[in-house]
């Protein structure tokens, strides 16, 4: 079994056990942005504890390193834990969806896309610009605003609004009147 079977089999899993989810990261870069290498699938996942046996079930049966503790400590963090596919070595980084209002919105706003043949939910091209200029801010990684400023440029009909009003909220109106500036010249949004 290759990677890309691996990442549907997942997909399809956690859509059968009824796990609201998003690819976020370099993946969802490659859906909306410009095609990047990347070597870990990142995905949002909306859980509880009580959670946390069924997806023990499914990635332990499915040749999976499973760190069930960890978890456990990071749906009660509301932070992330990975698994790693022992035959393809892909890892799978689960970052738990924060409990926000920002949170909420992405999971609301999470679009469906063709990917590796069949529709998954990808975070929204204007989220995933958002999580990129914060992850930007906290890194100071310049792959984050490149990742942020090749999906503005190749989504022409983005939400400029919502855009302008999370970055505001999120404290990164500064980086994003950058990223405006870049791509458009200049740092008026309507």
């Amino acid at each position: 079994m290759g990677e890309a079977e691996v990442i549907k089999k997942v997909i399809k899993d956690l859509e059968r056990v009824k796990i609201p989810y998003l690819i976020s990261g370099g993946f969802a870069v490659n859906v909306w942005g410009r095609i990047r290498t990347t070597h870990d699938l990142d995905v949002i996942i909306a859980i509880t504890t009580k959670d946390i046996e069924a997806l023990k079930k499914i990635f332990i049966s499915d040749g999976f390193y499973f760190p069930e503790e960890a978890a456990e400590d990071a749906v009660l963090l509301r932070s992330t834990f990975n698994v790693i596919h022992h035959e393809t070595g892909l890892k799978i980084d689960f970052w738990i969806l924060q409990a926000d209002i920002f949170g909420k919105s992405q999971m609301r706003r999470r679009k469906k896309a063709k990917f590796l043949g069949q529709p998954i939910y990808f975070i929204s091209p204007e989220d995933l610009i958002l999580i990129k200029l914060k992850w930007y801010k906290e890194s100071e990684s310049d792959r984050h605003f490149f990742d942020a400023l090749s999906v503005c440029q190749a989504q022409k009909r983005l939400n400029k609004k919502y855009l302008k009003k999370w970055a505001e909220v999120l404290n990164v109106s500064q980086i994003f009147n950058k990223l405006i500036k870049q791509n458009y010249g200049h740092t008026t949004t309507k």
